[in-house]
């Protein structure tokens, strides 16, 4: 069994019958040295990070990319924040303007508006 677990190293090293031709001895592998890629693989890394921060800012910023949820007939016209979590929103249902009040547990209708929709707010 020593005599088979020495050859194998050699003839997979030298091709092993896989019709490699042109190696003409033993391959000898580089030590891997970590030290010196290291510093390319993170500076890499954090390339990679940034241009996909950068994108996703742009993308925002740009493109106002906010998905279309509920119904086309309700659009928030204005909206003021009155509160750390408590907003006051007038929402154009239709043709009517309804005043609303928005807090974490309670969404309440504080005015509704007769009359022509609010338009340019």
């Amino acid at each position: 069994m020593p005599a088979i677990s020495r050859k194998l190293p050699s003839v997979l090293l030298s091709g092993g019958g896989l019709g490699l031709t042109g190696l003409s001895g033993p391959v000898h592998a580089q030590p891997y040295e970590l030290g010196k890629q290291l510093p390319q693989m993170l500076l890499s890394l954090g390339l990679v990070l940034v241009i996909i921060f950068v994108l996703a800012w742009l993308s925002r910023r740009f493109l106002h990319f906010r998905p279309q949820v509920g119904n086309a007939e309700l659009k928030i016209v204005a909206g003021l924040s009155v509160g750390p979590r408590e907003r006051i929103v007038v929402v154009q249902a239709g043709e009517q303007p309804v005043l609303v009040g928005l807090s974490p547990g309670r969404i309440e209708a504080l005015q509704v508006f007769e009359g022509a929709p609010i338009e340019g707010v």
